[in-house]
């Protein structure tokens, strides 16, 4: 497993550490905090997404080049290679997570218009929605491959949609979150992952075992 996470690892940052696109992270960060100041940070959580989204290449690798047929002839066992990817997944997101936190850590500096509790809390909550974003769109990566994640994306709009047009959905979720305490919510928000995440990978494993 961890040859396969090295292997999609690799390949991620072989694209990404490119002098242009290095450079044009660097001007939309400084430039998003030279114009929007303390609200900079949700640059940084768009490109945490983006990064996210990116898996999307390794599915669409995978596929030109049989990798699955590869390494079932290996005898390399399905859990192997599920886990491989969301192991991947998590360790995007965490690095995504430390960033925003360095990023958000110098606005307050600069601006001093934040606490470092409030930048720890937004930086666990970019933690947390990018690693409920990437268990989502995973199982339709498997399923529909380079589909997969416009699928994904234009189900958890419709879905926003939705909650958006029956505004009295919002205010009853607001009042059951304003209910609960700070630590109950972080367990809640901790089982939600869990939950979420084991449902994702049984899904993507039956999809891969259906495939074999």
């Amino acid at each position: 497993m961890k040859g396969l996470v090295q292997k999609d690892i690799y390949q991620l940052t072989s694209s990404w550490f490119r002098p242009v696109r290095i450079f044009f992270v660097i001007v939309v960060l400084a430039a998003g905090m030279i114009f929007l100041k303390q609200d900079s940070s949700i640059i940084l959580v768009l490109l945490l997404l983006l990064m996210v989204n990116n898996i999307q290449s390794l599915f669409i690798k995978d596929s030109t080049n049989r990798w699955l047929s590869l390494l079932k002839s290996l005898k390399i066992s399905t859990f192997a290679v599920i886990g491989s990817r969301y192991i991947t997944l998590v360790v995007i997101c965490v690095c995504g997570a430390i960033l925003n936190f360095v990023y958000m850590l110098f606005g307050m500096f600069l601006f001093n218009t934040s606490t470092g509790i409030d930048v720890l809390v937004i930086s666990s909550i970019c933690l947390w929605v990018s690693l409920i974003y990437g268990l989502v769109i995973i199982p339709f990566l498997y399923a529909f491959k380079q589909n997969g994640l416009t699928l994904a994306i234009i189900i958890m709009f419709s879905c926003v949609a939705l909650l958006i047009k029956f505004s009295s959905a919002i205010t009853k979720l607001a009042y059951i979150i304003h209910s609960y305490s700070y630590v109950q919510l972080i367990l809640i928000a901790i089982v939600a992952l869990i939950g979420i995440g084991i449902i994702s990978m049984v899904v993507s494993y039956l999809i891969v075992e259906k495939e074999k």
